[in-house]
C-alpha cells in the first residue's frame, strides 16, 4: 500500500478493524472506531486534512486541544488519543504512511481519582429490590457477587459455570485473558433458579446467561438501563462498574491480600488494584473520625476495659511467664491477660495503643503498663 493516497474515511476504518479484530476486545475496538470517526471529522472540517498521509503531530495537538475545550474528560481524551495512536502505528506497519503522526505528542494523563463506592445499604437494596424480576435479579447478582466487568457479564454462558466445583470462568476478558472466579453460594442459588427460565425464554442463544426482554442476549445498553432503573428508585449514583468497586473494597477491608484481589478482578497491573486499598483506608478514616469526634478517649478506655476484664476473667488462673516481662511491675491477672489474649498475628498488649504507646508488643517507654489499674 506504500505510496497510495488513503482518505480519512470508511474504507480506512474497515481495513483497520479487520487488522485489529482478535487483538482487541470487541467493545474496545468499537470504541476505537467511534473515536476515530470523531477525529476524522475534526481533521476534515477544522484542519482541512482529507488524507491520512497529510496528518501531522500539529494536527493531533490541535485535535486534543479541541477535545479539551469541548469538555471531554481526561480519561476520554486519553482513550481517543490511544485509538488514533494505534491507527498511526498500524498505518506505518502497512506502509501507508512513512512515520507515525502521533510521535512527539504527549498523551493525556488519565485521571487518578479514587473510585466512588456504594454503601452497604445501597448494595443490599439493589439486590432485594430486583427480586420480583428474575431477569433483573440475576444480572445484578452476577455483578454483585463476582465483580466481573460489564462486558464479561454480558458474554457469560452457562458452559462457563461449573456448579459442581463452584467456579465461574471468565472467557477472554479484558486483555484477552481467561480467569476463574469462585461462585458464591448466594449467586449459585440465583443462577440455579434462573437457569430453567432462561433456557425456556432464550430465542437465539440458549447458552446465554443474561437475557434481554426479547429473549436475546442482554445488550450493553440493556444492562445499563436495568442498573439505572433501580438507581433512580433508590436515589443513588450507581453504574454496573460500581458493583465491581464495592466487591473489591469489601474484600480488602475484610483482610484479603491485594494480590488475590488483583487476580480475582483480572487487573493487569497491581497499581490498579491498589486504588481500592486507598479507598478503603479513606472510608475507615472517615468512620474513625466520626467515632472519635465525641469523647473518644473515654470510649476507647471503656471498650478496652471491657475486653481486658473479659480476658482476665477467662484466663482460668493460668499463670504464664515470659522473658519480655522480666523486671516489670504487673499484677498477676494483667500478666495472664497479656500473655493469653492476642490479636490474629499473636501480638500482645493491643488494647490501649493510644494511651500507652504499645506497638505490637514492644514497650518503648521501658515498662509494661498495668492496664488493669483504674478499670
Amino acid at each position: 500500500m506504500g505510496g497510495t493516497s488513503v482518505d480519512l474515511g470508511p474504507e480506512l476504518l474497515v481495513d483497520f478493524r479487520a487488522a485489529k479484530t482478535g487483538d482487541l476486545a470487541a467493545q474496545t475496538l468499537a470504541s476505537y472506531l467511534s473515536d476515530l470517526r470523531r477525529a476524522f471529522r475534526f481533521f476534515q472540517t477544522r484542519e482541512h486534512v482529507e488524507r491520512i498521509e497529510d496528518v501531522t503531530p500539529r494536527n493531533v495537538r490541535h485535535w486534543l486541544e479541541w477535545e479539551t475545550a469541548a469538555g471531554s474528560s481526561t480519561s476520554t481524551r486519553a482513550r481517543r488519543f490511544y485509538a488514533l495512536s494505534s491507527l498511526s502505528a498500524w498505518a506505518v506497519d502497512e506502509e501507508i504512511i512513512p512515520r507515525p503522526f502521533c510521535r512527539g505528542v504527549r498523551a493525556p494523563r488519565r485521571d487518578q481519582r479514587l473510585p466512588a463506592l456504594m454503601d452497604d445499604s445501597a448494595w443490599t437494596k439493589f439486590f432485594e429490590l430486583s427480586r420480583p424480576s428474575p431477569q433483573h435479579h440475576v444480572a445484578i447478582a452476577v455483578l454483585a457477587f463476582t465483580g466481573i466487568r460489564r462486558a464479561e457479564a454480558l458474554a457469560l454462558n452457562w458452559a462457563d459455570i461449573d456448579f459442581q466445583r463452584r467456579i465461574l470462568f471468565v472467557r477472554q476478558g479484558k486483555g484477552r485473558k481467561d480467569r476463574a472466579v469462585p461462585l458464591a453460594p448466594q449467586l449459585e442459588e440465583v443462577l440455579r433458579r434462573w437457569r430453567q427460565t432462561a433456557v425456556a425464554t432464550s430465542i437465539n442463544e440458549p447458552d446465554a446467561v443474561l437475557l434481554g426482554r426479547t429473549g436475546n442476549r442482554l445488550s450493553r445498553d440493556g444492562l445499563t438501563r436495568i442498573i439505572r432503573r433501580y438507581a433512580q428508585v433508590l436515589g443513588v449514583d450507581v453504574t454496573p462498574h460500581s458493583f465491581r468497586h464495592y466487591l473489591a473494597s469489601q474484600l480488602i477491608a475484610d483482610g484479603a491480600d491485594i494480590v488475590t484481589v488483583k487476580e480475582l478482578l483480572g487487573h493487569r497491573d497491581i497499581s490498579t488494584t491498589s486504588r481500592y486499598v486507598h479507598t478503603t483506608a479513606r472510608r475507615m478514616r472517615g468512620a474513625m473520625d466520626s467515632w472519635a469526634a465525641t469523647d473518644s478517649v473515654h470510649k476507647l478506655e471503656r471498650t478496652a476495659g471491657r475486653v481486658l476484664r473479659k480476658a482476665i476473667a477467662g484466663s482460668g488462673g493460668r499463670l504464664g511467664k515470659s522473658p519480655s516481662f522480666a523486671g516489670t511491675q504487673l499484677s498477676e491477672s494483667t500478666r495472664e491477660a497479656l500473655l493469653t489474649t492476642r490479636d490474629p498475628v499473636g501480638a500482645p498488649c493491643h488494647f490501649l495503643p493510644l494511651r500507652c504507646g504499645c506497638q505490637r508488643g514492644a514497650f518503648p517507654h521501658g515498662r509494661v503498663p498495668d492496664h488493669s489499674r483504674g478499670m
